[in-house]
């Protein structure tokens, strides 16, 4: 279980990580995912979804 973040950027770069690892890709390749992805990461930061679920969320949308 991950440790609850209250910071947008220490979050983001958590989201950033988990999707390198599942996807095994660079870190800065799943970077732009993220960027790719902007409305489905704000929406998981405002419903206080963790970096996981944000992760797993973010893989669903792009597969």
């Amino acid at each position: 279980m991950e440790k609850a973040m209250n910071n947008y950027s220490e979050w983001e770069t958590a989201v950033v990580q988990q999707l390198a690892e599942s996807m095994e890709i660079s870190y800065s390749d799943a970077s732009g995912v993220v960027e790719a992805q902007t409305f489905h990461i704000q929406q998981s930061w405002v419903k206080g979804l963790d970096a996981t679920d944000t992760a797993r969320k973010v893989l669903s949308e792009i597969r």
